[in-house]
């Protein structure tokens, strides 16, 4: 577009003239609408654009959308003002690759040569991105200085040279008890026991000099309300950051006492717990090491308080967890607190069975110093109450057993004897009654067996389960050992396929048991020959447990028979040996969430599978 001549030509001319060819700053001429007349060639450096590509364009296309008008108010402000008015901007304007820029322009309006009419208006614009970007990070950063002074907890002041507080936070008037308003203008030392002000002054003095770069020193301050409170006291020289040479000191002042009072209580509850006959022990909340092991816990364990303090007490003491540290420990920094059983090895060998609490013993606000935890043996204690479970077991065991024992033979009695009855009405009357009774005995015995199966079911659905993280790989390992004399007499080898590290289910770990010793022990007795294969996984949300046998024996059908309840058939060609308590091990995983059953395999056996809750699972 062809540059627009105008009024005013011969004072634009003479303005270019006597500002020369400045690349630093642009010489920008509007006609009284606001539209580019003239730019001198300094607008392709400042702007990104030839002067030529802006001849013809309001000024304002240009400019940001929040600052366009800003700058039409003030060329219309500058075209009706008197006299020579001039009116400095600071705006945005799009440089011709896209960004934007800061842009200060000092605008003018201009006459005709007589003088008689306003033209339009006449700039020098140059670019100041790189100072209002400085200017808004210093502000930034004095905002975050601010912030951080007022909102800090610990005490801090700007002083002078000598100790005299030019400013204080909102801490130091909390420690102090005069409140930070009331500290400016009064020296640090006067807030200083008699007996630390001469060396805090020397401290000062050396500081000024340059012979430290910092001081730190622990003293005592007196409060407002005489109390003394136990400080630490840290200082640096503001004179290298500012570089403005005045002589100001950054003041930190930390309070102790409370530090303090804590160290004295817990050595006074050291004290104590030493009397206590279980065994007791802090430790350090990051490193887990002992700093505290009271009598008790040297009688239960072995090692005498040296040889523990300082000590990893997880390693130390080989501890078995019921379930991941880190869940524990989640909930310990959760609720304060966590208790569970832990297997702990003494210094003599022995393995011990804990009853453990732990508990957090806190420290500043939302953090925790240390753990305390108190541990009793209670090894003899589960070993009966283990026996108890397990005597328990046996009799639900042996009760199903028996009722799944009797359950087929007496069908089949019964069964035969009243086709006998009905067969052949020319039997003798002895003979009837003889059948008759035979089938009256029998009717009462399955009455009787039926009865057995409802009550062991009863006491599956009435048993307490203690749901929680149980090792299913541990407890296979073990029932296959148990198993191993049985499948070898019947040329049955048993396949471990389980992973090496534990596979952890939410379950109640005697149920558990139970279930899979009824499982392991039908598939050993169902075998006829061939493998048994045991594997255990979690993905998919759940853990599965899997059990195959390869030999064929009983299909996929007949062990979904066997999975039933008391009034299921067996499977043709059964009497149901080798499956007792099936129907009983059903109800138990499904009472802990779980789901049992049976699938066949590509090369025709059958899998008998479980699926459980993983642990920590909602």
């Amino acid at each position: 577009m062809k540059r627009r001549a105008g009024p005013g030509r011969r004072l634009i001319d003479r303005y270019y003239r006597e500002l020369g060819h400045r690349v630093s700053e642009v010489l920008d001429v509007v006609d009284r609408d606001g539209v580019y007349t003239y730019a001198s060639p300094a607008a392709e450096v400042i702007y990104g654009h030839h002067p030529d590509e802006l001849i013809g364009h309001p000024l304002t296309e240009f400019a940001h959308p929040d600052d366009a008008i800003k700058l039409d108010a003030a060329r219309t402000d500058l075209l009706s003002a008197a006299g020579e008015a001039t009116r400095t901007l600071i705006y945005r304007r799009q440089h011709a690759d896209g960004y934007w820029a800061w842009v200060e322009a000092i605008l003018q309006p201009y006459h005709e040569a007589d003088g008689t009419q306003t033209v339009g208006l006449i700039g020098i614009a140059r670019d100041v991105t790189e100072r209002i970007e400085a200017e808004h990070e210093s502000r930034q950063r004095e905002l975050l200085y601010r912030a951080l002074f007022e909102q800090s907890p610990i005490g801090e002041a700007v002083t002078t040279g000598d100790g005299s507080m030019i400013e204080a936070n909102a801490a130091l008037g909390t420690i102090t008890g005069a409140g930070s308003r009331r500290l400016t203008g009064r020296s640090l030392l006067d807030l200083l026991h008699a007996d630390d002000v001469s060396q805090m002054r020397a401290e000062f003095a050396r500081l000024g000099k340059r012979e430290s770069a910092a001081l730190r020193m622990e003293c005592r301050l007196r409060r407002v309300d005489a109390a003394i409170a136990v400080v630490n006291i840290s200082a640096v020289s503001l004179r290298e950051i500012d570089g403005d040479g005045e002589d100001r000191v950054l003041v930190l002042v930390e309070d102790l006492s409370e530090r303090l009072r804590q160290r004295s209580q817990l050595s006074l509850q050291a004290r104590l717990l030493d009397l206590a006959n279980d065994a007791i022990m802090v430790r350090d909340a990051t490193t887990s090491r002992i700093t505290y092991w009271n009598r008790g816990a040297e009688d239960l364990y072995g090692y005498r308080g040296a040889e523990a303090t300082g000590q990893v007490s997880h390693e130390l003491l080989g501890t078995r967890f019921p379930e991941p540290l880190p869940s524990i420990e989640l909930q310990l920094h959760r609720t304060g607190r966590w208790k569970g059983l832990l297997e702990h090895g003494t210094k003599d060998g022995r393995r011990l069975l804990v009853q453990s609490r732990w508990a957090l013993l806190p420290g500043e606000p939302g953090r925790a110093t240390a753990f305390l935890e108190i541990n009793r043996d209670v090894s003899e204690r589960e070993q009966l109450v283990n026996d108890l479970r397990r005597a328990n077991r046996l009799k639900d065991e042996f009760l199903a057993t028996t009722a799944q024992e009797l359950h087929a033979p007496l069908t089949a009695i019964t069964g035969s004897a009243r086709r006998a009855l009905g067969s052949d009405p020319r039997r003798s009357p002895a003979h009837r009654e003889a059948l008759q009774e035979i089938t009256s005995h029998s009717e009462r015995l399955e009455a009787l067996v039926g009865g057995m199966l409802e009550v062991a079911t009863a006491t599956a659905d009435k048993t307490r389960l203690d749901l929680q993280p149980v090792d299913v790989v541990a407890l296979l390992r073990g029932e296959m050992h148990a198993q191993a004399d049985a499948a070898a007499a019947k040329n049955v080898k048993l396949r471990d396929l389980l992973p090496s590290q534990p596979v952890l289910a939410n379950a109640d770990p005697n149920s558990l048991t139970q279930v899979i010793h009824q499982l392991l022990d039908s598939a050993v007795r169902l075998a006829t020959g061939g493998d048994v294969t045991v594997r255990c996984s979690s993905e998919n949300a759940q853990v599965r447990l899997e059990l195959e046998d390869t030999s064929g024996a009983v299909g996929q059908g007949g062990l979904a028979a066997l999975l039933g309840g008391p009034g299921d058939a067996a499977p043709p060609g059964s009497t149901g040996r080798g499956a007792r308590g099936l129907p009983l091990a059903r109800r138990l995983v499904e009472l802990q969430g779980g789901a049992i059953g049976v699938g066949a395999t590509s090369g025709g056996g059958t899998v008998l599978w479980v699926t459980l809750t993983p642990a920590g699972a909602s």
